[in-house]
């Protein structure tokens, strides 16, 4: 945004680690974590005592997720403080309007939403919750996510020689990697039942699983211990599975195992817009993933940048799409090459950054 001329200043909790999240002088770690009513009631007085503090520095509030305490703030910025407002949602089924209708303090919600000035699609499946829910078509614009391109890049052979050496993967000839955090959402079960169907040779094919434990998450709703040892469980128990599959944790160079893959299987249940998906696309993947509501097929093109399977608790219908793309390496790299046009062509930073500036100077120049 800074590129574009539009000065921007981030609020976000405090971080588990700082040395891990690193410092930023336009980055305020300053919210309580939780989700107590506590914490919620903590972080609303913060937001509010810093924008009251700091109020001819903005001139408007983008908020990313509509959570409770956010909804709540949306109320005092607008009414007390009169900072025009936009709100992105980010996950379906967790902050779109209709969900958020349905938990607790609805009332208080539903009256925080004319107060709204921009929501913010990632998603077009999210358009059919706004109408649900009544909200104004007028404010709602559609902005998918953006990735770093020039840190997520396709690599010659020389240098995925060099990365899976780099990453202790350099005995294995074919390498399959899915990116989450081991939660059922993320659909780890599934990836792990297509991995077991598949005809692949103990210590020549490597399933890397790239992401946190639920101890390295920050999200409650990501903590789910008993399903993480559940699948640890379950991979350490079976021979072939313990020998092919690899979990990375929590890590900062995630682009070194897209980079170091031949192909990304994603079979997530729900998400907004998965960001893993373009990473891998940008890196020359060609991906297999899951419907996820039709968000899938606003990225994916099927059959020409990777595959949406119908129906991914199917082991069959999954395994048979991996083993066309495992067994074709001329198809793998056709299709590597589309999914990474495909991302310069709408899904960069730049592209996204210049969608949100439009809006912001709209609403800016309408109050």
């Amino acid at each position: 945004m800074h590129k574009i001329g539009i000065s921007t200043s981030v609020i976000t909790r405090k971080p588990i680690d700082l040395k891990t999240q690193g410092v930023r002088d336009d980055v305020y770690r300053l919210l309580k974590r939780g989700n107590s009513r506590r914490a919620m009631i903590f972080r609303f007085l913060q937001i509010g005592w810093y924008l009251s503090l700091h109020r001819k520095n903005y001139d408007l509030v983008y908020c990313v997720t509509a959570e409770l305490d956010v909804l709540i703030c949306v109320l005092f910025l607008r009414l007390v403080l009169g900072f025009p407002i936009a709100v992105e949602m980010t996950l379906m089924g967790v902050d779109d309007p209709v969900t958020l209708m349905q938990g607790k303090r609805k009332i208080l919600k539903y009256i925080s939403f004319p107060f709204i000035n921009a929501w913010i699609l990632i998603s077009k499946s999210f358009f059919g919750k706004m109408k649900q829910a009544g909200i104004a078509p007028r404010n709602l614009y559609y902005i998918p996510q953006g990735i770093e391109i020039q840190r997520f890049v396709p690599p010659n052979e020389a240098e995925k020689i060099k990365i899976r050496e780099k990453l202790g993967l350099s005995g294995y000839e074919k390498i399959i990697v899915s990116i989450g955090a081991t939660t059922y959402r993320k659909g780890i079960d599934r990836v792990l039942h297509v991995w077991e169907s598949l005809s692949s040779e103990k210590n020549r094919d490597c399933l890397v699983w790239v992401g946190p434990t639920s101890s390295e998450r920050e999200s409650a709703e990501t903590k789910d211990y008993s399903y993480d040892e559940y699948i640890r469980g379950y991979v350490h128990q079976s021979d072939r599975l313990s020998s092919s599959v690899k979990f990375t944790g929590k890590i900062d160079n995630v682009e070194d195992y897209l980079r170091a893959a031949d192909l990304f299987l994603f079979l997530s249940r729900y998400e907004g817009m998965p960001n893993a998906v373009m990473e891998a696309m940008a890196c020359g993947l060609p991906c297999i993933v899951s419907p996820l509501d039709g968000t899938s097929s606003e990225i994916i093109e099927n059959g020409h940048t990777g595959f949406i399977v119908c129906n991914p608790d199917n082991i069959h219908e999954v395994t048979a799409v991996v083993s066309k793309l495992w067994a074709d390496t001329a198809l793998r790299k056709t299709m590597g090459a589309a999914a990474r046009h495909t991302v310069e062509n709408r899904y960069t930073l730049e592209i996204r950054a210049n969608a949100i500036s439009q809006i912001v100077k709209r609403i800016i120049g309408n109050r």
